[in-house]
C-alpha cells in the first residue's frame, strides 16, 4: 500500500495537483449544468414586438398604464403630453403677466 506523507515535496505537489485538477473538473460540470438549466428556462422568442404584432402608440401607452396601475403606480401619460404641449405652446419667457 502506497504511504502518503505529506512532508515530502514530490507528495505536496501531487496533493495539490489532485485538488486542481478535481476543483476544474467539478467547475467544469457545474458551470456545464447551469448553462444548461438556463437554456430550459430562456424566454424562446424576443419580447419585442416584431413589425407583425406591432401595436399603436395609443395601445402602447394603455397598456403602460395599466401594469403600472397593477404595481401600484398612477401614471397618466396624457396629462403629461398635455402639460408638455402647454409648456412648448408658452415658452417661460413670453407669459402674460
Amino acid at each position: 500500500m502506497f504511504k502518503f506523507n505529506l512532508n515530502k515535496p514530490s507528495h505536496i505537489m501531487l496533493a495539490w495537483a489532485g485538488l486542481t485538477v478535481t476543483g476544474f473538473s467539478f467547475y467544469a460540470l457545474t458551470k456545464t449544468e447551469i448553462y444548461l438549466r438556463r437554456r430550459e428556462h430562456a424566454v424562446p422568442y424576443s419580447s419585442i414586438p416584431t413589425k407583425a404584432t406591432e401595436i399603436s402608440w395609443e395601445e402602447r401607452i394603455a397598456q403602460d398604464e395599466a401594469n403600472a396601475a397593477k404595481k401600484g403606480y398612477n401614471i397618466n401619460y396624457r396629462d403629461i403630453h398635455r402639460v408638455s404641449e402647454a409648456k412648448a405652446a408658452n415658452p417661460a419667457g413670453s407669459e402674460d403677466s
